[in-house]
């Protein structure tokens, strides 16, 4: 769920399948997060190679999207209150505040946990 995730953010922000259109310097056999098809995630397969990373070309379509996107670049101001709940708030990473079962909680409900393996097909 999380790569389908990280691949439709990338879409957003301009880029296109890896070994396509402006991307077609980028070799989709890379396995890169805008690899076209459905990841399998093994080490001795073809798609697994880098399957949490953009490739050159995605992060060249970004830098393209966002390059005169002033929402990106104007830096916001804070009064001191606001920047003492995003400290108390940003001091872990969501994978260190919350265990695996209690983020499959969040995400699905009461009674969710984590199974401990998942495969996508």
């Amino acid at each position: 769920m999380g790569f389908m995730f990280a691949a439709s953010i990338c879409s957003s922000l301009g880029a296109v399948h890896d070994g396509e259109g402006e991307a077609i310097s980028c070799q989709a056999e890379d396995g890169y997060i805008m690899t076209p098809g459905i990841p399998v995630f093994d080490s001795n397969k073809l798609y697994s190679k880098n399957p949490w990373l953009f490739s050159t070309c995605s992060v060249e379509a970004f830098k393209k999207t966002l390059a005169n996107k002033d929402c990106v670049t104007r830096k916001p101001v804070y009064n001191e209150a606001e920047i003492d709940e995003w400290n108390k708030f940003m001091n872990k990473l969501p994978g260190q505040k919350y265990t695996y079962s209690e983020q499959c909680e969040l995400t699905f409900g009461r009674g969710y946990a984590y199974c401990g393996v998942w495969t996508m097909y």
